[in-house]
């Protein structure tokens, strides 16, 4: 006779820790109980804090809900560094009484705070002029200079083939928002 003893969930030895995901939005840290779908096992938690390493992009800490010595209750909290949206991941590790381990993954999405756009935006523009004309351009009328806003000076051109491009700093050379810039056509030209 054989007999097949299986074990049920409950007494499994070794802990097992399962991933997880979370989502949150930039510049806002968010709380996770990574523990929810983990098991310790047959022989228990640990007495102390679950283990985790450090995101890539964001600063990963323990809270151990008022109680060090019990890993049961613990969470975590991502912190996103400053502006960063995309994704990133942390691991963490829990540990039984009798010293086995399991390490999972966070998978961690910061979405854009909607709020800003941190990186500046410029738009194409189109002007229209008449032979030997000049013609000002107001070229920041369409663009965003996204939430760190503009540095002080003033844009930055290009000339043209067949024409000049000039900068008016609009009287504030330290502040571009109300810079301007005027298309000269070369004499003659048109096109």
């Amino acid at each position: 006779v054989s007999v097949t003893v299986t074990p049920d969930g409950a007494s499994v030895d070794t802990p097992t820790a399962v991933n997880d995901t979370a989502t949150t939005a930039e510049d806002t840290p968010t709380t996770i109980t990574v523990l929810a779908n983990d098991n310790f096992g047959g022989d228990g938690p640990n007495t102390g804090t679950i283990q985790v390493t450090q995101g890539a992009n964001g600063t990963v800490t323990i809270n151990d809900g008022g109680t060090p010595n019990d890993p049961t209750d613990d969470t975590v909290t991502y912190t996103p560094n400053a502006n960063f949206n995309g994704s990133d991941s942390f691991t963490y590790t829990i540990t039984d009484s009798n010293g086995d381990t399991s390490t999972a993954t966070v998978s961690v999405t910061v979405t854009p705070d909607g709020a800003s756009v941190d990186t500046p935006t410029a738009v194409n523009d189109t002007a229209t002029t008449a032979e030997d004309t000049p013609t000002t351009i107001t070229v920041l009328a369409n663009d965003n200079f996204g939430g760190d806003g503009p540095n002080t000076g003033t844009i930055q051109v290009t000339q043209g083939a067949n024409g000049t491009v000039t900068i008016n700093d609009g009287g504030t050379p330290n502040d571009p928002t109300d810079d301007t810039v005027t298309y000269t056509p070369n004499a003659n030209f048109n096109g």
